[in-house]
């Protein structure tokens, strides 16, 4: 195979060029909604007049929270042009090969657009402070304490690295999961891919909450009872299982979609 037919870094750059011209009213009302409602939400987390309180850093993880909710919006409605006949058609035409295509998309849906999400998040959060401080500077003799926003924050719980990783890698996969699921639905993508995920979920506990009966014949109902053994150390095979799953599943999702998109081109 030509690899220049398979990849090419300038037609790649013209992908994301052409998608965001194309696109730039969406992702500018998306950014520009983004930016108020977030500006609202964490101005309204904050101390007022009627209730001063000390405003630490770990609060800010609940608007962090509605933001990533945001995000997931944006990953879930990739590949736009492929929602009805008409656009897939000139979609798949143009002379961009599917790689091309696909990762033209993850770039600008979860890459761009986490790094964009990143920087809104950061700026109405500091915002959000000076804000409140300067409305409460006036009306109150004590100014209550509001920490400012650190990224580094976001892990005010205690917690060794494993748990952040596998916190990362977690958000990923529910990201990338969106993101390919698309593919599979015409219309409604986003709605159709979140009940997806949450109906594979539901398959792997039923099938879990099958097992127990068959292996446990003391389960009861619904619960679920699991043989656990440390592997690693203080790990059990049921942590292990988890972990793998949450960490290593956009490996299967990832290379899912790409095919989907492939077998639509064909």
């Amino acid at each position: 195979m030509n690899a220049n037919k398979f990849f090419s870094f300038n037609r790649f750059i013209l992908l994301i060029r052409n998608d965001l011209i194309l696109n730039r009213k969406q992702y500018l009302f998306s950014i520009l909604g983004v930016f108020i409602v977030g500006f609202i939400y964490i101005k309204m987390q904050m101390p007022t007049v009627l209730n001063p309180f000390n405003f630490e850093s770990s609060r800010y993880i609940n608007p962090f929270g509605l933001f990533l909710l945001g995000l997931s919006g944006i990953i879930g409605t990739s590949f736009q042009e492929t929602s009805n006949k008409i656009s897939r058609a000139s979609y798949l035409l143009l002379p961009f090969s599917t790689f091309e295509k696909y990762t033209a998309q993850f770039f600008v849906r979860i890459i761009l657009g986490t790094l964009i999400f990143a920087i809104i998040f950061w700026i109405d959060a500091h915002l959000a402070r000076l804000t409140t401080l300067a409305t409460l500077s006036g009306k109150l003799t004590t100014i209550p304490v509001i920490e400012p926003f650190h990224f580094s924050d976001l892990y005010y719980f205690k917690a060794d690295n494993t748990q952040r990783i596998l916190s990362l890698m977690t958000m990923f996969t529910v990201g990338t999961g969106l993101f390919s699921f698309k593919l599979f639905f015409n219309k409604s993508g986003l709605v159709k891919s979140v009940i997806s995920l949450v109906g594979v979920i539901l398959i792997i506990s039923c099938l879990m909450i099958i097992f127990s009966h068959m292996f446990f014949p003391e389960t009861k109902g619904f619960d679920m009872k699991l043989y656990q053994y440390n592997v690693f150390g203080k790990l059990s095979n049921l942590e292990v299982y988890i972990s793998s799953l949450l960490c290593f599943s956009w490996l299967f999702l990832l290379p899912l979609g790409y095919y989907k998109l492939k077998e639509k081109q064909i």
